[in-house]
Order: C-alpha cells, then sequence, then structure tokens
C-alpha cells in the first residue's frame, strides 16, 4: 500500500516535470514523505517562478518598462536576463523617443529658418521656438558684425516669458561668456550661474540655474552665438538639439548675408552701369553737339574764304 502511494507520487512528479519541459506551468499538491513533499514543493516553487518570467515578459511585451520582477536568486540566469532585456528595451524606447522629439522640432525650426529670409524676422522666429521647445526662461541670438571699424557680436533677437524684448547690445569679441564662446568656438553648458545674473519676469526677478552657450559655426568659423538660459536642467538630447539648431542657424545666417552682399553689389553695379550709360549719352550728345560745331565752323570759313576770295577778284578788277 505504501509501495503503491509513494509510486503514485512519483508518477505525479514526473508528469508534472514534464508538463514542464513542454511549458505547461501547473502546480503539484502530494503528501507523502518527507524527501518527496520536499521535491514537489521545490517543483512548485520553479512554477512560480516561472509563472512570474511569464508575466514579467508578458510586461514587458505590453511596453511598461516599470514592472516590478526580482529574480529568484543570484544564480537565476533566466530572470536575470529578463531584466536585463527589459533595460535595454527602456533605454532603447528612450534613445528612440529622444531622436524623434529632436528630429521633430529640427524640422519646425527647418521650416521657419525656410518661410522666413529677413535676418531679423529669422532670428526672432528661431529663437521663440528653441526656447518654447527647450522650455527655456530667456534666450538671445548674437551676430557677428564686422562692417564697423571694430567687430563685435551685435544682438539680433532677444525672447523671454513670452514676450520679445527689444534691446540694443553690443559684445566686444571676447568680451562676457558669449564673447568667450565666440572666440573659442565650443559648446558651454553651465550649472553654476552667478547670482548677479536674473531673468525678470512679472513675478520677479530669479536667478537661472542653467545656461547653454553655443557658437553658430559655419566652415569653422563663428559667425555668431546662440544662448538660452533656463530654471531646468538640459537633457544630453536638448544640448544635441540646440547644437544642431545653430548649426542650421548658423548656415541660414551665412546665406542671408551672402544673398545681403550679393544684392548691395548687384544694386550697386546697377547704378554704375545706369551711371556709364548716362556718362556715354552725354558724351555722345557732347561729340554731336561737337560734330555740329565743327561743321558750322568749316562753314564759316569756306564762307569766309568765299568772300575774301570774291572781294580779292573784285580789287584785281
Amino acid at each position: 500500500m505504501i509501495v503503491n502511494k509513494i509510486s503514485q507520487n512519483l508518477i505525479n512528479l514526473n508528469a508534472t516535470v514534464g508538463q514542464l519541459a513542454l511549458g505547461q506551468l501547473q502546480s503539484i499538491e502530494v503528501k507523502a514523505e518527507l524527501e518527496i513533499e520536499e521535491m514537489a514543493d521545490s517543483i512548485n516553487y520553479l512554477v512560480k517562478s516561472l509563472n512570474d518570467k511569464s508575466n514579467f515578459a508578458e510586461q514587458i511585451g505590453l511596453g511598461h518598462w516599470q514592472a516590478a520582477y526580482l529574480p529568484s536568486s543570484e544564480y537565476d540566469v533566466l530572470g536575470k536576463s529578463l531584466v536585463t532585456m527589459r533595460n535595454n528595451l527602456f533605454a532603447n524606447a528612450e534613445a528612440e523617443k529622444q531622436r524623434n522629439w529632436t528630429n521633430e522640432h529640427l524640422n519646425k525650426v527647418g521650416d521657419i529658418m525656410k518661410l522666413n529670409q529677413n535676418l531679423g524676422t529669422m532670428c526672432d522666429e528661431v529663437l521663440k521656438a528653441i526656447v518654447k521647445s527647450t522650455q527655456s526662461l530667456q534666450g538671445g541670438i548674437y551676430i557677428y558684425n564686422d562692417s564697423k571699424e571694430t567687430p563685435a557680436l551685435a544682438l539680433q533677437a532677444c525672447y523671454a516669458y513670452e514676450r520679445k524684448k527689444y534691446i540694443n547690445s553690443t559684445l566686444g569679441l571676447g568680451e562676457g561668456i558669449v564673447g568667450q564662446v565666440f572666440l573659442e568656438k565650443q559648446t558651454v553648458y553651465l550649472s553654476e550661474i552667478p547670482e548677479t545674473l536674473t531673468i525678470g519676469s512679472g513675478m520677479g526677478s530669479a536667478s537661472p540655474k542653467y545656461m547653454l552657450v553655443v557658437p553658430l559655426m559655419v566652415n569653422n568659423e563663428a559667425n555668431g552665438v546662440l544662448l538660452l538660459a533656463s530654471f531646468i536642467e538640459m537633457p544630453t538630447n536638448v544640448i544635441t538639439f540646440v547644437e544642431k539648431s545653430a548649426e542650421n542657424l548658423a548656415l541660414s545666417v551665412y546665406n542671408v548675408k551672402v544673398a545681403s552682399t550679393t544684392l548691395t553689389l548687384l544694386q550697386e553695379s546697377q547704378r554704375q552701369t545706369e551711371q556709364m550709360k548716362s556718362q556715354e549719352e552725354e558724351l555722345r550728345q557732347n561729340m554731336e553737339e561737337l560734330s555740329a560745331t565743327q561743321e558750322e565752323i568749316t562753314r564759316k570759313e569756306k564762307t569766309y574764304i568765299d568772300k575774301i576770295a570774291d572781294l580779292e577778284t573784285k580789287i584785281t578788277a
């Protein structure tokens, strides 16, 4: 009788193990000798562990990256692999999310540049879009101006708190953090801002906690600086977005400047051409007047000669 009972329990254990091998997760109840009950408990623990892993894998498949799971032990290879897979999938999903965010906002800024060919309007609209995209509180765009005797950085656009601030300001090359970034041609991200630097708003003034200063580079040459100040930290993908936007803006500014210079030269050339045409016409008229005068002189000279010859004839007669 006892042998039959033990034999039946072993058969049940073997059947459960066979079901596990086929992927069927079903626990077993065994009442027998301690050794057999311990075997049953181990199998049931394995069933529970596999069920937990299955549920965890299902949550991962649904994109629930925060689903809780703790491997059965330090030797739980499958459990650790599932956690590693979850972490990798989460990291890839976050990276893809950041790439999509960056591309979306870069396209918005790019569209603004295409629609605005006036330097002032373009800088205003681009700065506004970047400030909103990065949730910054203030921003400025400085453009290099070498037309004067002393080259300087002129504040082309300034935006803060949904209001455009019209400020006439220039900075010397190397003056302040903006001037230094222009000369060094390297992005600077500051997390320790002097208390003397404040951002004003309708609710008072406060010191920004973070500042990003990016040079506008074209062909390894700086033609301006983009500055952002914020109360919140800027993650890596946001900084990358600002740097790429600054690169595109620099090229647009360069093209606008070249187009403006070309237009100025063309207008000057047209003016000189019109002036030369006017001078040529004046010269032609002068030549015609001179030719007419010469013909008149010749005609008069012939008349005088004829009169003299006639007079001489009369005297001789």
